[in-house]
Parts: C-alpha cells; structure tokens; sequence
C-alpha cells in the first residue's frame, strides 16, 4: 500500500458496498458510500498524499496572521485605528489621559470589564503611561493598575500644586 491512489481507494470502497448489500444495512448508508466512491473514481490515479499534501498547505496560506501586541500599540499611538483588532473600545474618543481618567472615574468596573477587552485594558494602561510595553496580567489585574497610575498621577500633582 506504498503507492495509495483514490483509484484503490474507490475499488476497496466498492467491496465495502457489496458487504453492505449482503448484510443488508439501510440504503442510505449505501448510498453514502456509492457518492465517495464517485468521487473518489474523479480522481483517478492520484495519489491520495499528493493531494493531502496540498490541502494542508492552502489551509496554511489561507491563514491571516495575528498582529502582535507591539504593531497594535504602534498603530493606536499612531493614530491609525483601523489596524486595532481584538478591541472593542472607540479609542478615537480615548486617546489622551485625561479623556482616560474620566472615562475610568465616570464609569463602574463591572461596567468597564463587561465593555472592554483585556487588550483594550493593556491599550489604555499603555496610553495613560505613555509606555509601549505590554503589562502582563488578568483583566482585574491590568484594570488595578489603570486605578494605581491614576491615583499615582493624582498624588503627585498634589505634590507638585503645594510645594
């Protein structure tokens, strides 16, 4: 079985059938069997790994490539937004901190975390600190550290306004 063709195979699904036939299995089963070996007797003398081989390398060129985590925040602090994906925030409306700040204060963190996405959190920790690098964590996580770089921003211009 070294050299394996759709044309064996359609032969040995042939005697397949007439097993069937003799054991009497509902027709519709047969009929199954009658539409591969059709099918397979299309194909002809081709070997069956010549045409899985190619199969499988469709299915691969066929696949879009996920961007990664940097290009996204490269394309959001360029202000191309048409290349964020996995987002479901309108970063068009919260793209500075201060629209950051309010969008968090004004809103609840059920709320937050029902809308948004953990890539939408990390997006909004990088524009709030300014910073490319992606925070590792759960989604509480990231939201815990938005809240702690707010108060941080907070405190400090407290600082700054009394001294």
């Amino acid at each position: 079985m070294s050299t394996l063709t759709y044309q064996k195979v359609a032969d040995y699904l042939e005697k397949l059938k007439t097993i069937y036939e003799t054991l009497q299995i509902p027709k519709k089963e047969i009929k199954e069997v009658e539409k591969i070996i059709e099918l397979f007797h299309g194909y002809g003398d081709i070997l069956v790994e010549e045409k899985t081989g190619k199969a499988k390398i469709e299915k691969k060129s066929n696949k879009t490539t996920k961007p990664s985590f940097s290009d996204i925040v490269d394309s959001l602090f360029e202000k191309k937004y048409s290349g964020l994906v996995g987002t479901k925030l309108h970063f068009t409306k919260l793209n500075t901190a201060e629209q950051i700040i309010t969008y968090i204060d004004a809103t609840a963190k059920t709320k937050v975390m029902k809308e948004a996405t953990a890539l939408d959190l990390k997006l909004l920790y990088c524009l709030l600190t300014e910073e490319k690098q992606e925070i590792k964590g759960t989604k509480n996580e990231v939201y815990e550290a938005i809240k702690r770089d707010i108060r941080t921003k907070r405190r400090g211009k407290a600082f700054l306004e009394y001294a």
